[in-house]
């Protein structure tokens, strides 16, 4: 009789642990809704960009491939500029204000800049390598991800996003 409560009992964990945990967001999903801090210390809700393409990237402000993204992103942000209906995101997931400034100080990013101490977004987003890019519809439904980088995939965000605005 023991050894079936405790079955029981492991088998009600592990079923708490598997409905508890996050699930990985794909495209089709919805993102949640968040608010965190910009590496200018105001807050930022991402409500904000409702009805608004939006390109989301989470880096690492010690990551090569992370540099190597923002050293190229103008590929992509020169595409839109000006255009009202395309927003562009990037989250920190591992460093301070401190180390983002300096990181912002070498690398320029066409959008707000967000800090996420890697509990609370990035593991929504269930982000496991660097970069990881979302891109959204005005209804904040994913359309377009990439997980890692090679040098194509920049070229590849631009029509991504184009779709994403005709989404809308």
């Amino acid at each position: 009789m023991r050894y079936l409560i405790i079955l029981i009992l492991i088998a009600i964990g592990i079923g708490a642990y598997i409905y508890l945990s996050p699930k990985t967001l794909k495209k089709g999903d919805t993102i949640p809704p968040f608010e965190l801090e910009t590496a200018r210390g105001k807050f930022l809700d991402i409500e904000k960009y409702e009805g608004k393409a939006l390109l989301i990237v989470f880096f690492s402000v010690d990551d090569d491939v992370s540099r190597d993204v923002f050293s190229d992103f103008h590929f992509i942000s020169d595409q839109f500029k000006g255009d009202a209906d395309v927003r562009f995101i990037a989250i920190a997931v591992d460093g301070t204000p401190e180390r983002l400034k300096l990181f912002l100080s070498q690398y320029r990013f066409p959008g707000d800049v967000l800090v996420d101490d890697g509990t609370f977004v990035a593991e929504v987003f269930q982000v496991t390598s660097f970069p990881m890019f979302y891109i959204t519809n005005g209804e904040r439904k994913i359309v377009y991800t990439i997980e890692g980088f090679a040098r194509n995939d920049i070229r590849e965000l631009t029509p991504a996003l184009r779709r994403a605005k005709k989404e809308d």
